[in-house]
């Protein structure tokens, strides 16, 4: 039978795997090998250079199994993602004598989970300036390139690079290889800007600072850094690899882009068949929320297969590295002086930060988030019984 638009995302939302491996299990060894056997993609429905390049041989050997000491080893690059072809910069920080590059593509591999893509030669080690912290706890890691990585060749998709240390030590840096074009594809967004906000990486991050001291807290963050958690992948393992491998394995027509690039480029959604929020896509701008509103409007499908979607509203700032390299949010418009709340009594609920109402003196200040992605319940009510809607305006 013919699949089309929401069929292809049944496929998707079939997956039901969008979280990470419980405490002690290594990424990826959650994915049941049985699990997309029931689900068939008619090979003219397009996915055929999916389908080639999880065809290629695996790399078996692409988990980290020493992550080192602290600031033995760390990477960070200066574009979130980048087209095939496009020169980008890694910036490296170790204490070893030297270090190496794996380029790790993610997707399905026959179950191995990755491929290995490019290596690079040795690279003579540096030990790069300590965290800089700027206004609004703003962490930034001052450093120098150290390599500039090729991608020519390399096929769209999302990808780890691994730094090896001569000491031993490992640490991912995240990098999506954005597709030349969507047009008939299953658009697979990295939630990039969420990643951000809950990185560490230098003592600050949207939530915290020193002492994990809410009030302390950054309300200005930096992409020119690495990341904390997953040893430098974010939250890649935990809310990205367990879908796309899974829709890597089902052969869909798939394109890659991370959040980011709906800020950068209107035109980033044109032609797709349908969109996936993959997990946990908290932090959206005005601008990135209005290229996802035209492509629904022109009759683009979307899946939302995590949770707390579009919920707090950011802006970017440009840093010396280039555009959209800085992320905002105050978490209160009485503090943010843009904020067309500021002065107001802090209601959390705002879109300033997070969703609104819809009717009321208060409604100008935001639009729900449910307006795009539909009404969703939380699953732990503080007592028994179904939830209610106040009123009618709530839906």
């Amino acid at each position: 039978m013919a699949v089309t638009g929401v069929g292809l995302l049944a496929g998707l939302l079939a997956a039901g795997c969008t979280y990470g491996p419980p405490a002690g299990q290594q990424p990826g060894a959650d994915l049941r090998a049985g699990a997309a056997a029931h689900i068939t993609v008619p090979a003219g429905l397009g996915g055929a250079d999916v389908r080639a390049e999880n065809a290629r041989p695996g790399y078996p050997g692409w988990r980290i199994t020493w992550p080192g000491q602290r600031h033995e080893i760390e990477g960070y690059t200066d574009q979130a993602s980048a087209r095939p072809g496009t020169v980008v910069r890694l910036f490296v920080s170790t204490t070893a004598a030297w270090f190496r590059v794996q380029v790790l593509r993610f997707g399905w591999y026959g179950g191995m989970l990755a491929r290995l893509v490019w290596t690079s030669a040795q690279i003579p080690g540096t030990r790069q300036p300590a965290a800089v912290v700027e206004a609004h706890g703003m962490v930034v890691a001052p450093w120098r390139p150290s390599l500039a990585l090729p991608t020519a060749g390399w096929p769209p998709g999302s990808y780890l690079l691994r730094l090896d240390a001569s000491s031993g030590a490992q640490h991912y840096v995240p990098l999506v290889i954005r597709s030349p074009s969507v047009a008939g594809r299953v658009v697979l967004i990295q939630p990039t800007t969420t990643y951000q906000a809950y990185n560490l990486w230098g003592g600050y991050d949207l939530y915290q600072g020193p002492r994990h001291n809410s009030a302390w807290r950054a309300r200005v963050v930096s992409f020119d850094r690495p990341y904390q958690r997953e040893d430098g992948a974010a939250d890649f393992f935990a809310e990205e690899q367990p879908l796309l491998s899974y829709a890597e394995r089902l052969g869909l027509p798939l394109a890659y882009i991370s959040s980011v690039d709906l800020d950068l480029d209107p035109h980033v959604l044109d032609g797709a068949r349908a969109v996936v929020s993959e997990a946990h896509d908290e932090y959206w701008s005005p601008r990135m929320r209005a290229v996802l509103t035209r492509a629904r409007d022109r009759g683009v499908n979307l899946a939302f297969i995590g949770a707390n979607e579009i919920y707090r509203r950011i802006r970017f700032g440009s840093s010396p590295l280039g555009p959209d390299r800085i992320e905002i949010n105050y978490r209160n418009p009485r503090e943010d002086p843009r904020s067309p709340g500021q002065g107001l009594p802090h209601r959390p609920n705002l879109a300033l930060t997070r969703v609104a109402p819809v009717t009321g003196p208060r409604a100008r200040y935001g639009r729900p988030c449910a307006r795009m992605r539909g009404h969703g319940w939380l699953c732990r009510p503080p007592r028994p019984g179904w939830p209610q809607a106040p009123s009618c305006r709530d839906w």
